[in-house]
């Protein structure tokens, strides 16, 4: 964060200072997500498939004490399988691609390599992530801010003291990465 502190709105009374504030910290959520893609020329066949393996899958996740609030159906899409025929130029449907996707939220790392490697044998056959985060990062960033804040105005008094003036309100601040 840059702060300005000075005693009056006038640039050539203020002082510039800069703090850093730093949050490090170890991811403490996992996220994945998984689907079914299934091809096959009748669409009820595919989608009875598709739900006993998605319904499935997200049964053996909730026994992994995942929460109902972090697995969620994020995708459905059925499309046609074109097969061209090179006599008559056209091309024609032969069938149908239906994939159903899932995302879902692991909150105990402890679960990720077992959740993944038991999805496969359920039919799993599409699965990205994990993909690492901190949940609640606000709060990480909260204090981060209040101790760039705090180092500036350490600054700040210090080069008052110095100069022999005595320390105003914050003009301006402003926050980088």
């Amino acid at each position: 964060a840059i702060i300005n502190w000075g005693i009056s709105l006038n640039s050539s009374r203020a002082i510039t200072v800069e703090g850093e504030g730093r949050a490090v910290l170890k991811p403490n959520v996992s996220t994945i997500s998984f689907s079914v893609v299934s091809e096959g020329p009748d669409v009820v066949v595919l989608q009875n498939d598709n739900n006993e393996k998605i319904n499935q899958s997200i049964a053996f996740i909730k026994s992994r004490k995942v929460d109902d609030k972090d697995v969620k159906t994020t995708g459905y899409n059925l499309s046609p399988r074109y097969q061209y025929n090179p006599k008559t130029g056209r091309s024609s449907i032969d069938g149908y691609t239906l994939t159903q996707t899932v995302t879902v939220k692991i909150r105990n790392l402890d679960n990720v390599g077992k959740i993944l490697g038991g999805l496969p044998g359920l039919g799993i056959n599409q699965i990205n992530g994990p993909n690492f985060s901190v949940d609640d990062l606000e709060t990480y960033l909260n204090e981060a801010r209040a101790e760039a804040f705090s180092k500036a105005r350490e600054k700040a008094i210090q080069l008052a003291d110095a100069n022999g003036v005595g320390l105003g309100r914050v003009i301006t601040f402003s926050e980088g990465g």
